[in-house]
């Protein structure tokens, strides 16, 4: 069987294999029109499915690259959330240790009331009782022995009811004094959870109660990088009027920048992923300088360097 040729395709028809004789060249190029055609329009056909293919290609990396967006900011607002239950949780068991040691002291201070109670009770039973006695006595020998019995029992019962004042004011001053601590601790509170102090006395009391190291800084901003603990801290701006400053920090290998910071508001940044949080305080901002301290915890503080001193 002969093989079809293009023209027989297009055409529908059989054309001879050689032309013919005397064919004038109009019929020739009205032959040739069918052919350019035919493969101008799979040519299009063609180009048309290549760009398809191509804006397919673009849109869908375009959309895998939104979804991994999507899902790092997803990761973010988890994260944000975890540290906020684990802040909400830690001030939740600070309130819950404050309330029971002042559900404690009112306790002892009931107690030391009611033994108060008691102990009154006893002298006036024991007076009245003294009273018949010497009621019943007529004799002056034993009369005096009665008064002096009688003194004697009235000094030691006034001992006990001394001792039993001093302790309920005791009570009563350790109340009070409890009391001012739960309100200090409340006006101290960061919104992080943690208790931030606003000048010198407040950080000796942060360090008695030892739960970080306090490693104090006065830097100014010609000064450049200075060593505080195991990081380096420069300042690049300060806002007097506006108390507020700028400043980049060295953790480790990373610089991190800081901007448009107030006083006696936490920095928080992580010297390792998986550790407890720094914090920064700054107390005072003067021109070009600023005063505060670098609250360390305390599994990080261990493992300083001996020479460093706070």
């Amino acid at each position: 069987m002969a093989r079809k040729t293009l023209d027989e395709l297009l055409l529908g028809r059989s054309l001879p294999n050689e032309p013919q004789e005397g064919a004038s060249p109009a019929e020739a190029r009205r032959r040739l029109w069918p052919l350019l055609a035919g493969a101008v329009l799979i040519f299009g056909v063609v180009g048309a499915l290549l760009y398809l293919i191509y804006d397919l290609r673009a849109a869908t990396r375009q959309l895998r690259a939104e979804l991994n967006e999507t899902n790092r900011d997803m990761e973010v607002v988890l994260k944000r959330l975890d540290d906020a239950d684990t802040r909400y949780a830690n001030l939740k068991a600070q309130l819950e240790v404050t309330a029971e040691h002042i559900g404690i002291t009112e306790k002892e201070l009931q107690r030391a009331r009611a033994l108060a109670a008691e102990i009154k009770r006893e002298q006036e039973q024991r007076v009245a009782a003294l009273q018949a006695e010497l009621a019943r006595k007529a004799e002056a020998a034993q009369l005096s022995a009665l008064q002096e019995e009688h003194a004697r029992r009235i000094g030691a019962i006034t001992g006990e009811i001394t001792t039993v004042k001093g302790d309920v004011s005791a009570t009563r001053q350790e109340v009070e004094r409890a009391k001012q601590e739960i309100g200090s601790i409340q006006l101290k509170l960061s919104e992080y959870g943690t208790l931030i102090a606003r000048n010198r006395e407040e950080l000796q009391e942060l360090r008695r109660r030892g739960e970080r190291e306090y490693f104090e800084f006065d830097i100014t901003k010609k000064s450049g990088w200075q060593q505080v603990a195991d990081i380096r801290i420069r300042l690049t701006k300060t806002d007097v009027k506006k108390q507020k400053f700028n400043i980049a920090l060295y953790v480790g290998d990373r610089q991190v920048e800081r901007k448009d910071n107030l006083i006696n508001t936490p920095i928080q940044f992580r010297a390792e992923r998986g550790t407890s949080p720094y914090e920064l305080v700054v107390n005072e901002v003067k021109p070009d300088r600023i005063i505060g301290y670098l609250a360390v915890p305390k599994d990080r503080a261990a493992a300083l360097r001996p020479t460093i001193t706070r």
